[in-house]
């Protein structure tokens, strides 16, 4: 968020609906803070990374506590088991400052969210997802470090070498109901796609690497088409849909495709496969 310049709003749900005993779904995020801090960001003098960081030293901590809070009440109404509280007042003991108690002290924070985020990340690139279309490439472990000294580690869905010195880093998506996945999946591709495309330098067993960033969408459709194009390859593409309404529905969703992917330097390449499954989708 910080290397996008994405300005963050913390925040707590303070109402939701029980899925099962142990669930809950429909989450309601509490709108009048919301709403109130981003009318802050709009008088906001400076950049997303400077509003970021001072918003979790001071905010973290006590907005932390509101989603306890807030979480055993929802638990107690909905009769649902959720996390014991215990759990998140020891991740606030690890993260805090030391001489102040409602502070979120940012080293201390790295340190354990470090640790956290890479055994998340190596369980992750041995996990398969049943709604995951992947060949025959392993699903790699990143770890990246920014201009600011900050480590992440990050997994996609695969990475393709296409010989000993180039490779592609692949994020799938795939509907199983529809002609192509939705809006919200594509986006979440395309934002994790970003980062890898803004890599200045990749390296694998000390190997520098030349690399592309790339996303495969499967779905309900026929032939194969490689984006971005040009607008009369995309209407060809588009001639096998009937339904005018499908047509347009569909036009509509790759010509914003086409832009955004042209705009950010990403390829795209969409394959018609009626029984496959992809990476995430829904």
């Amino acid at each position: 968020m910080f290397l996008m310049n994405v300005y963050i709003v913390l925040a707590w749900y303070v109402s939701a609906k029980k899925q099962n005993s142990t669930r809950i779904t429909d989450q309601k995020l509490e709108g009048g803070h919301v709403r109130s801090k981003i009318e802050e960001i709009l008088q906001y003098k400076m950049d997303a990374h400077h509003w970021n960081r001072q918003h979790f030293v001071n905010e973290f901590i006590p907005i932390y506590r509101k989603a306890i809070e807030s979480y055993d009440k929802i638990a107690q109404s909905q009769g649902v088991s959720l996390h014991s509280s215990k759990v998140h007042e020891d991740f606030i003991r690890h993260v805090r400052s030391e001489t102040r108690k409602d502070t979120l002290d940012l080293e201390r924070f790295k340190e354990f969210s470090l640790i956290q985020s890479q055994r998340s990340a190596i369980t992750e690139t041995s996990t398969e997802h049943r709604l995951e279309l992947r060949g025959s490439f392993p699903k790699p472990l990143f770890e990246i470090e920014n201009y600011l000294g900050g480590k992440y580690y990050l997994t996609a869905d695969e990475v393709e070498f296409i010989n000993e010195d180039e490779v592609i880093i692949r994020e799938s998506k795939n509907t199983t109901r529809g002609v192509l996945p939705s809006t919200n999946d594509i986006r979440d591709g395309l934002f994790k796609l970003l980062l890898y495309s803004q890599l200045s330098e990749l390296y694998y067993e000390n190997r520098r690497l030349r690399f592309a960033a790339q996303m495969r969408l499967t779905g309900k459709f026929s032939g194969e088409l490689s984006l971005p194009t040009q607008e009369s390859q995309l209407h060809d593409f588009l001639s096998q849909f009937r339904s005018s309404r499908q047509r347009k529905s569909i036009e509509r969703k790759l010509t914003w495709l086409n832009r955004e992917l042209e705009l950010l330097g990403i390829q795209a390449i969409l394959r018609g496969n009626t029984t496959s499954v992809g990476g995430g989708s829904r």
